[in-house]
């Protein structure tokens, strides 16, 4: 986070560490993002989120990469809820337990968290993303 005053001299900064999150943590979490993108459904199960923290650990920035990942292959899949077979499959290929070690490497990807859910959510309504133009 920084902060900008009006004097370029003015300027600092200041890094904010998030600890890691508890299971239920992590379900209020995923719950809140999802309704500030505009989810007003659960649209992961209880095993999913359950496997999501285990893959995770609680960190919130893992968090949002297997949530992202997990509703992109839900929305190939077609499917209405995500379940643990698909959080299973995003972490099968992916390496996010080498990144709880170098978090480094991670972007933030919170508009790509964003816009996947709201891609996900417009699946069906969209005539764009429904195909209905073309048919």
């Amino acid at each position: 986070m920084c902060f900008h005053w009006t004097s370029p001299s003015n300027r600092g900064c200041r890094k904010i560490r998030l600890k890691e999150f508890s299971e239920n943590d992590t379900k209020d979490y995923i719950k809140h993002r999802l309704s500030v993108a505009g989810c007003p459904k659960d649209i992961f199960s209880d095993e999913a989120i359950k496997l999501l923290y285990e893959v995770t650990n609680g960190v919130p920035r893992l968090i949002n990469t297997v949530c992202d990942n997990a509703l992109l292959e839900g929305y190939l899949a077609k499917v209405n809820t995500l379940d643990s077979r698909i959080v299973q499959t995003v972490r099968s290929t992916s390496d996010y337990e080498a990144g709880l070690n170098d978090i480094s490497f991670i972007v933030n990807i919170t508009a790509y968290f964003i816009s996947s859910i709201l891609i996900f959510e417009g699946y069906h309504s969209s005539p764009i993303l429904s195909g209905s133009l073309y048919t």
